[in-house]
C-alpha cells in the first residue's frame, strides 16, 4: 500500500508523536437507545477556496452511516440518494472474525461514489498484535478505503475482568501497529462512560474521537478529549434510509468533509 495522509480538522490537529454483537458482536447493544433519526446535515462552511470551486461537497459538514452484517443487504444507491456522504463498514473483530458483509459493503458504497472506511471491534484480552494483523490483512485485500481506519472500543468488547492499565497498553499496541502498517492514524470510537473508565490515559487524545451518544443536542465529551472535542458524533442508531425499513447508526462529521478524507495519491 502506498502512503496515506490525512487532512485533519483544526480542532483535532494531532501531534507527531486519532455493531456488532455480544461474543461475536456487541456494538448495537452497548450504546444507549434512541428514538430519534438523524437526517443528513447539509449545512456548509462559507470559506471559499480552490477546493470548493472544484467540489462544493468538500466544504460541507457531512453525515454518514456505519454498518455491519447486522444490517443485511444494504441498498447503497438508496443510502446515497438519502443524502449520506460517507460510510464505515465493520471489517473484523477480535483475533479471528471477519465480517461476512465487509467486502460487499466496501465495494457497494464505492460503486455509488461514497467514501468508505473500515473498523475493527476490539476484544479485551485477545492479543492486540493478532487483532491488528487480522484488520490490516482484511483491509489490504480490498484497499478501497478513502477514510481513516476506526477502532471500536466499548463495553461489549470487555467480556471478562481486565486490568485497566493493561487494557490501555494493549489498545496502544493495536493503534500503533495499524498506524505503522497503513501509515494513517486511526480514529477511536467510544462512549463517555467507557472512555472515562478505560481510556483516561492522556495519550489517547492524540487520536481523533468518534463519540457515541444518542438523544441529546450535544454529546458529553470524555475527560481525555475535553480540550479537543469530538471529530465524528454517532447521534443515533435509528437513522433512516429512503425506501428502507432498516435503521442504521447515523454519524455527523464535526467540520468540512475534506477533513475526513485521505489524499487521493494512495494507489
Amino acid at each position: 500500500m502506498k502512503k496515506k495522509h490525512i487532512f485533519w480538522l483544526g480542532a483535532v490537529v494531532l501531534s507527531a508523536g486519532l455493531a456488532s454483537c455480544t461474543g461475536n458482536e456487541a456494538k448495537s447493544n452497548e450504546t444507549p437507545a434512541d428514538s430519534a433519526s438523524v437526517a443528513p446535515d447539509t449545512s456548509t462552511q462559507p470559506t471559499p477556496n480552490e477546493a470548493t470551486a472544484q467540489d462544493p461537497l468538500l466544504e460541507q459538514t457531512a453525515s454518514g452511516i456505519d454498518v455491519s452484517h447486522f444490517q443485511g443487504n444494504v441498498n447503497w444507491e438508496e443510502v446515497k440518494t438519502t443524502g449520506f456522504k460517507f460510510a464505515y463498514s465493520k471489517a473484523t473483530q477480535g483475533m479471528g472474525f471477519v465480517d461476512p458483509k465487509f467486502a460487499v459493503n466496501e465495494n457497494g458504497s464505492g460503486k455509488v461514489g461514497m467514501h468508505h472506511g473500515a473498523y475493527h471491534f476490539y476484544i479485551a484480552g485477545d492479543d492486540p498484535l493478532k487483532q491488528a494483523a487480522l484488520f490490516i490483512k482484511t483491509c489490504r485485500e480490498l484497499d478501497n478505503n478513502t477514510l481513516p481506519p476506526m477502532l471500536d472500543l466499548e463495553q461489549g468488547g470487555v467480556q471478562k475482568a481486565v486490568n485497566p492499565k493493561q487494557f490501555q497498553q494493549d489498545v496502544f499496541t493495536w493503534l500503533k501497529e495499524v498506524e505503522t502498517a497503513l501509515n494513517v492514524k486511526p480514529i477511536i470510537y467510544t462512549n463517555t462512560p467507557f472512555s472515562n473508565q478505560y481510556l483516561n490515559h492522556p495519550d489517547f487524545a492524540n487520536y481523533p474521537l468518534w463519540l457515541a451518544e444518542y438523544g441529546v443536542k450535544e454529546p458529553r465529551i470524555p475527560g481525555t478529549w475535553a480540550k479537543k472535542g469530538w471529530f465524528i458524533w454517532q447521534r443515533t442508531d435509528r437513522a433512516k434510509v429512503e425506501n428502507s425499513l432498516t435503521t442504521y447508526d447515523g454519524d455527523t462529521l464535526n467540520g468540512p468533509f475534506k477533513d475526513l478524507l485521505l489524499e487521493e495519491n494512495i494507489r
